[in-house]
């Protein structure tokens, strides 16, 4: 993976490279009183689209190539360039204010989730606290009951396990 990210950091710069060889082959063709007119930054501009999009260092290094050529461009080509760079722009602003707004969007969802969770959470929190106060009351219900019932056959049973605990013996 390494390779080829270096292979294409080298075909970008070697592009970059091109592009600037280009403007000075375009102006030298052109002679001394020779400017680069629209087709020229045309033609530069294509070659900086070769794969369909230009990245932040391509634009970077165009904007080199027209602040360096600027005095040797006319007035068509700088309309080209400055055009090419208010576009450049305003397309990495949209994709950024979109970026923003999906992970905006992801956020929400997130935290949807999270309370979904915690919801969730308390609701079986509660029923099970629900189902432990049933059966607390219910214990203290059937101990009620068998207080009622036989009062005496349970004090059996207590002086029983008493017994056999403190090691007395029935006689």
């Amino acid at each position: 993976m390494g390779a080829s990210l270096n292979r294409i950091s080298i075909k970008r710069s070697e592009l970059m490279m091109d592009i600037e060889r280009m403007a000075a082959k375009r102006l030298e063709d052109k002679g001394p009183a020779g400017k680069l007119d629209g087709g020229d930054v045309k033609a530069l501009l294509a070659r900086a689209y070769h794969d369909g999009k230009v990245d932040k260092n391509e634009a970077k290094q165009l904007n080199f190539v027209r602040n360096h050529y600027k005095d040797q461009m006319d007035s068509s080509a700088r309309t080209i360039f400055d055009e090419f760079s208010i576009a450049w722009m305003q397309d990495t602003r949209d994709q950024i204010q979109e970026s923003e707004r999906e992970n905006a969007e992801l956020i929400k969802q997130d935290n949807a989730d999270f309370n979904r969770i915690l919801n969730e959470g308390d609701k079986i929190h509660e029923q099970n606290l629900e189902v432990h106060v049933e059966k607390v009351s219910d214990h203290r219900e059937s101990k009620a009951r068998q207080l009622e019932e036989s009062p005496l056959e349970i004090n059996q049973k207590e002086a029983a396990t008493l017994n056999v605990f403190f090691g007395h013996k029935k006689s």
